[in-house]
């Protein structure tokens, strides 16, 4: 009989204004590895398995964007999973739609920059991100 897979669990926001998504760029020293597109977000800590998935967003925004960016939460748009070779782990990275209310994006040391990319008019390049799933998903989310 197989094992089951073990991941850590990821909550990432795909955060929009109009036809335009955040898209954030990995730094050279970040885990994802430079150049790739992110989405703010990450792993679910161990304190939180009582938290709601909203707050947990919350926190991830929050020390990803600055504690001055305001959002709708919307609902689940995609799911991917990555692998981190640094700790020898998979991911389970569940992205939520989220629009864009007020405030300015202050990064944190985490990415290198961002950029609001126009949906309509981009034409993504799977090498543009972390792996195929990734990039797949996406893709989907902008075809319903």
């Amino acid at each position: 009989m197989a094992a089951y897979a073990t991941y850590f669990v990821s909550l990432k926001v795909l955060l929009r204004t109009g036809d335009k998504g955040l898209f954030l760029r990995c730094g050279k020293d970040h885990w994802c590895g430079a150049p790739h597109w992110d989405w703010p977000g990450g792993r679910i800590d161990s304190a939180e398995n009582e938290t709601a998935i909203s707050e947990i967003i919350k926190r991830e925004v929050e020390e990803e964007l600055g504690k001055d960016l305001k959002y709708n939460l919307g609902s689940l748009a995609f799911q991917f999973r990555r692998y981190l070779p640094r700790i020898d782990k998979w991911i389970f990275i569940n992205v939520y739609e989220a629009e864009h209310v007020s405030g300015e994006i202050k990064l944190s040391n985490e990415h290198s920059d961002f950029e609001w990319i126009d949906f309509k008019n981009t034409m993504f390049d799977c090498k543009d991100f972390c792996n195929k799933e990734m990039y797949q998903g996406l893709m989907q989310y902008l075809m319903k």
